[in-house]
């Protein structure tokens, strides 16, 4: 299932989920559709209370007469997930998600010179763009940034994490050429097209390899087959990443 994702103007407060709110009228829409709905939004860790209201209502809007009495329907079915997940997370043990173990790659990959992202973008161009935008300026670097590659998963990608078990799919790049390269070979190789093309698949080459140490090293089920034209598959089967404040 696939939600129009967007920037809105939101509190940082985290909802108040001990008080029950008021039983909402009666709304025919589907319990088992409008639960799904909200189980991709909530399950996956990223999208905070009243983005998911908000996405919600939008998905469902059509499916009633009166689009104003689902609202409370479903601000209701939302808090009380939100306060089952919150009930479920709490009795993780440290340590045990693969979240964590992805949030440790990705801070070693850092280390490296990766721009590192999680549901970042909408889909893989909009991702490669603000994984562009997110580079640390550094006078000192070839190209005036000091990250010479990245890695990350789009939004869509994130909506997968909702199953039980999935295949969380990594894109991967490189903005100049990797540095394991001989600086002469690189300047030597930028003169011509085809040589500059050789500097590419090397250098995405070596930034998905170094992300698949990176993930197995953090003790993660990661599959590439080598080609560049392929992401990076992780398997997913204990996600467990907190909910956001």
């Amino acid at each position: 299932m696939a939600f129009r994702w967007w920037r809105r103007r939101r509190s940082e407060a985290t909802p108040d989920t001990s008080t029950p709110a008021p039983a909402p009228a009666p709304v025919a829409i589907d319990p088992v559709a409008l639960a799904e709905t909200i189980d991709a939004l909530v399950l996956p860790g990223f999208t905070p209370f009243e983005d998911v209201v908000e996405t919600v209502v939008e998905v469902h809007e059509d499916e009633v007469d009166d689009p104003e009495t689902l609202r409370p329907v479903v601000e209701r079915a939302v808090r009380d997930r939100w306060a089952a997940r919150l009930t479920e997370q709490h009795a993780w043990e440290p340590g045990s998600g693969q979240y964590e173990r992805l949030r440790d790659a990705f801070a070693t990959l850092r280390e490296q010179g990766f721009v590192t992202g999680m549901a970042v973008g909408v889909d893989q161009a909009d991702g490669v763009a603000e994984c562009a935008d997110a580079r640390t300026p550094d006078p000192t670097a070839p190209d005036g940034h000091r990250e010479w590659a990245y890695v990350f998963f789009h939004q869509q990608d994130a909506e997968r994490l909702a199953e039980p078990t999935a295949l969380l799919y990594l894109a991967y790049g490189a903005f100049r050429p990797s540095p394991d390269l001989e600086p002469d070979h690189v300047a030597l190789a930028e003169q011509s097209a085809d040589g500059r093309a050789v500097l590419g698949r090397h250098s995405r080459v070596s930034a998905a390899s170094a992300v698949v140490a990176a993930l197995v090293d953090h003790g993660l089920d990661a599959d590439w087959d080598g080609q560049t034209t392929q992401r990076i598959a992780v398997r997913i089967d204990r996600w467990q990443k907190p909910l956001p404040a």
